[in-house]
Parts: structure tokens; C-alpha cells; sequence
């Protein structure tokens, strides 16, 4: 598909072009407010089907109550007994075990140059060890899961591109702290170049206090809501947490929350992994391939679960 700013996607769902190796990275105030929305908004509805099919793993995971089918029809089967196997979290759950339990080395390889201080490269481990403790005591203090556990949840429930944003930050009494937060990848959005991300962008939605807390800004009501409602705080409103090469702006539909702002990383401060080996491709006669990308857990049990629980409420 093309947007009205800039050429054709690329195989990503990016409004972006590539961008050549010998090009300047791209500034956050070259885009308006109005282009990342619609940058945003064209890449989520170009990975669709992936969000549709994170959506359904993680109701199988919360084991939404299976709904009998009628084969002939299609429609579902009203007054009927059914039953929903225990198996898809049990499964999922001893994944997430072996995975945030898992121990996480750090190595620096030593070289072979006699004067090379081997001192230096232990030094490199033990602050890279300190920079995620200090991320995880930030996510603890918000109540949120440590890195590796977060991560461990997203790759196998969600799957997808898996990552975050990577940042160190200064706060108004001059101290710095690691800021390493996970993101859903259901709701991670990016423009792939020539040499990696062009930007990121994380939309969620917030309360009208969570935005007051962090940026210190009351948003006005939202008109542009999904239930056509104008009461952000029942509803909530979509905040655009944007970064390309040298600068994040938060926004939401109608206002800015956080004017450009240079991050001071070398490039997108965001981390990103393919989940799997299953790239984009683009076969012929075959649609929604992106719904393939990054599969979870549930990639090959998916039908077998249906069937299983189909049967059981027969019996």
C-alpha cells in the first residue's frame, strides 16, 4: 500500500523508504504529528492478521471458554456444554519457566593481541550484568516483571517482533537510571531501512491520570475514540510513544505530550528480534502470510486444542 507522504511499504508494513547507508538518519521534526499517526495506523492495519493472531494465543491462554461450532453452519452452537482444556496454560506456563529462569551469560571474547587489556573486556560484562539489574530493579519498583520474565511472556504467548525500548535517562536532579522496558508486541510499530529501524513507535492507551503523572499535561477529551465517545477517562486515549534516529515525541490524536526531544543514542534507542525463523515472504496466490511471522508456542497445537476440547464437550 501507498500513504500519501512517502513511497510503497517495504516487506515490514513501514511507510517508510529504505533509507541508503550513505543518507543522513532521518529527524523526528520532519514528520508531523499527523504523519506518525498515519504512519502508525497504516502499519497496524498492515500486520492485521499477526495482531489477530497474538489476540487469539493469548484468549487461549487466559483459556477463553471454548465455544462449540456447528460444522454445517458455522455459527455457534447455543444451550451446549462445553469444555476447555487446562493444556494451553500449562504448556505456556513451562515454557516461560525455562525461559525466565534460564541463565543469562554475558561474554566479552578475549583477543589474541598480546596488548590487549583482557582487564577492559571484564569490565565491559560486569556493566553490562549492572545495567540490567539496574533495569530490573526500575521494572520491580513498577510493579512490572523483570526483563528476562517480560520477554519470556511476549516471545512465547505473543511472538511477532519482540522488543523494547533501550535508553539511559537523566532525571531533574541530574542522576541517570537504565530504562530497558519491554514492549507488547501487539501494539510495537516500525519502519525498517536500508541499515536497520528508521523509527519505532509503542501505542497504547492511557488514563487521563497516567498522562497528567508522566508528562505533566491533562488531555482534553478525545473525540476520535472507537465507541465515538468524547470521555477519555472512561474510554482511555491512544498515546504514540515515537522514536526515530535522533528524537522521541509523545503525542496523542489531538495534542502533543512531549515535544521533540534528541535521545542522544546512535540510533532508534530500540531494541527488536524476530521471533523463529519464519521471515516475510511474498508467495504467489497465498494472503495473510504476515499472520505466519514469528510463530508462538501455540503454532502447532492451535487445531489440536479446538479439536480436543470439541471433544470432550461432545462426551
Amino acid at each position: 500500500m501507498q500513504g500519501p507522504f512517502a513511497p510503497p511499504t517495504n516487506g515490514f508494513g513501514s511507510l517508510d523508504a529504505p533509507t541508503p547507508a550513505s543518507s543522513p538518519r532521518r529527524r523526528a521534526e520532519r514528520y508531523t504529528n499527523d504523519q506518525i499517526i498515519k504512519m502508525v495506523d497504516q502499519h497496524e492495519t498492515d500486520m492485521r492478521l499477526l495482531r489477530e493472531r497474538m489476540e487469539g494465543d493469548y484468549e487461549r491462554y487466559r483459556l477463553k471458554e471454548f465455544q462449540p461450532i456447528d460444522e454445517v453452519t458455522g455459527s455457534p452452537l447455543a444451550g451446549y456444554a462445553s469444555y476447555t482444556s487446562s493444556d494451553p496454560r500449562a504448556f505456556a506456563n513451562k515454557v516461560m519457566a525455562w525461559l525466565s529462569q534460564a541463565k543469562n551469560l554475558i561474554r566479552v571474547e578475549h583477543t589474541n593481541d598480546k596488548s590487549h587489556d583482557a582487564k577492559a573486556d571484564n569490565l565491559k560484562e560486569r556493566l553490562a550484568i549492572g545495567l540490567l539489574n539496574s533495569a530490573d530493579e526500575r521494572l520491580g519498583r513498577m510493579l512490572h516483571p523483570q526483563l528476562q520474565g517480560a520477554l519470556a511472556f511476549y516471545v512465547s504467548i505473543r511472538g511477532g517482533y519482540v522488543g523494547g525500548r533501550c535508553m539511559l535517562m537523566k532525571r531533574d536532579d541530574g542522576t541517570t537510571y537504565v530504562d530497558i522496558t519491554p514492549w507488547d508486541p501487539q501494539n510495537t510499530h516500525f519502519g525498517v531501512g536500508a541499515d536497520g529501524l528508521n523509527w519505532a513507535c509503542y501505542k497504547i492507551k492511557k488514563t487521563r491520570q497516567q498522562i497528567q503523572n508522566e508528562y505533566s499535561v491533562t488531555p482534553g477529551d478525545q473525540p476520535r475514540t472507537t465507541d465515538g465517545t468524547t470521555d477519555s477517562e472512561k474510554e482511555g486515549v491512544y498515546v504514540y510513544d515515537f522514536y526515530d534516529a535522533e528524537a522521541n515525541r509523545v503525542i496523542t490524536t489531538e495534542q502533543t505530550l512531549k515535544a521533540s526531544t534528541k535521545h542522544g543514542a546512535a540510533r532508534v534507542p530500540v531494541y527488536m528480534a524476530l521471533v523463529g525463523n519464519t521471515p516475510m515472504i511474498q508467495p504467489i496466490g497465498t494472503t495473510g502470510v504476515s499472520a505466519d511471522v514469528g510463530e508462538s508456542i501455540y503454532e502447532s497445537v492451535r487445531r489440536v486444542y479446538d479439536k480436543y476440547n470439541n471433544i470432550m464437550s461432545i462426551f
